[in-house]
C-alpha cells in the first residue's frame, strides 16, 4: 500500500512543478479517449496542453510481458514536437510511473517515445504508435521492455 502512496505522491510532486514552470495543467488544449492495443493493450486518455507542446496520458492496460503479466496503469509527462505541414503530427517522448498488479504490486519510472497525430478538427481521431518500457524497482528490480502499442483516441 505504501507502494502506491509513492507513486500518488510523485506525480503530484512532478504535476505542480510542471505547473510553476508555466504549463497549464487546466482547461485549454484537446482532451482525448480511445483503445492502445500491443504489448499492453487497454484504455488510453490523453490531454493537450493548449500550444500542443505538452500532454499528459493516462494508460490503463493488461500487460502481456511474461515477467510482470497482470493490470497495470501508467501516468506520463509527454513532450511534442509538431513534425511537418501542421503541429497536428509530432514526434513525443516523456516520462512517468508504471505499476502493475499481478501476483503482487510491482512499480517503477517509465518512459516513452513516438509519434502521436490528430487527424484534424473534422476527423477527431488521433492515432498514436509509440515503444513504452518501464522498469519496476518497488517489489522487483525488472526492466519491461516489451511495451509497444498503437493507440486510438476520439479526440474532443
Amino acid at each position: 500500500m505504501r507502494s502506491i502512496y509513492l507513486i500518488l505522491l510523485l506525480t503530484g510532486v512532478v504535476s505542480m512543478g510542471l505547473a510553476q514552470k508555466g504549463y497549464d495543467l487546466g482547461p485549454g488544449g484537446e482532451f482525448a479517449a480511445g483503445v492502445r492495443l500491443g504489448g499492453g493493450s487497454g484504455l488510453t486518455l490523453k490531454k493537450y496542453h493548449r500550444s500542443n507542446l505538452s500532454a499528459f496520458e493516462v494508460i490503463a492496460d493488461w500487460n502481456f510481458d511474461e515477467e510482470v503479466e497482470g493490470f497495470g496503469t501508467t501516468i506520463l509527462f509527454e513532450k511534442l514536437a509538431g513534425i511537418g505541414f501542421n503541429d497536428r503530427l509530432c514526434a513525443q517522448f516523456g516520462f512517468g510511473a508504471a505499476g502493475v498488479f499481478g501476483d503482487e504490486f510491482r512499480a517503477g519510472p517509465a518512459a516513452t517515445i513516438g509519434f502521436d497525430w490528430r487527424l484534424g478538427e473534422k476527423i477527431p481521431i488521433g492515432l498514436q504508435l509509440d515503444w513504452t518500457p518501464s522498469w519496476l524497482i518497488i517489489n522487483d528490480n525488472y526492466f519491461s521492455p516489451f511495451n509497444a502499442a498503437v493507440s486510438a483516441r476520439w479526440v474532443f
